[in-house]
């Protein structure tokens, strides 16, 4: 089945609403330099991450200045998953993983008109250090939470070709995520806006997101 992961949980009434319609993995953003309404605390996310039951992934979201404190929000949090936004080159991606003992999840941005070598020269270079990579769209500098879709075509080509498991994100919706699944046919998907209303997760978004992945074939 296809991997199912919503990102973006901010709270309780988040996470229960997913929790019901079935996902495998719920993702917080915790402290990211970034301006983003879905960022929550490293405090808010150790509570979040305890209230899951254990057959679904809690995922800390991080864009970490450094390698420290990236360690001293996964010891407190003690997620799952780790997933990185930030260009950690693969180096500091070992380094990290040896510290953690977690799986890691590398984000790559796809931009409009990227070339493909260069996505799957990428691919290439964090492959032999992380567990899976998520492949999200990139606008103006901004990998993730754009909304936007991008080449899906790009992202079929990575996942041919990948030594490790792609998750597919950037824009997907309760209306695209069957068609992305049976075109790029990714490991997992992952959303965040595309089953939001009025910026919290939208119990009938979300059942018909997952409704749609397991449409799908996922």
């Amino acid at each position: 089945m296809t991997f199912i992961k919503i990102c973006g949980i901010r709270t309780e009434q988040d996470l229960r609403t997913v929790l019901r319609a079935g996902v495998d993995a719920a993702g917080f953003i915790i402290e990211v330099p970034v301006e983003t309404p879905r960022k929550i605390s490293r405090w808010t996310a150790s509570g979040l991450v305890r209230s899951l039951p254990g057959d679904v992934l809690g995922v800390a979201v991080l864009m970490p200045a450094s390698i420290d404190e990236a360690v001293e929000i996964i010891d407190l949090v003690e997620p799952d998953m780790v997933q990185i936004h930030s260009d950690m080159d693969p180096n500091r991606l070992y380094e990290l993983k040896e510290r953690c003992d977690l799986p890691l999840i590398k984000v790559l941005g796809i931009r409009r008109g990227v070339d493909r070598e260069t996505i799957l020269s990428e691919v290439d270079h964090v492959s032999g250090v992380v567990d899976f990579i998520l492949l999200d769209t990139k606008l103006n500098q901004r990998s993730g939470g754009t909304g936007e879709v991008h080449d899906w075509s790009v992202s079929r080509e990575v996942v041919r070709s990948s030594p490790v498991p792609v998750i597919l994100a950037g824009g997907l919706n309760p209306l695209n995520v069957g068609d992305a699944i049976k075109f790029v046919r990714p490991y997992g998907v992952d959303t965040a806006s595309g089953v939001e209303t009025g910026g919290r997760k939208d119990p009938d978004k979300v059942r018909r997101f997952v409704e749609a992945v397991r449409r799908s074939g996922g």
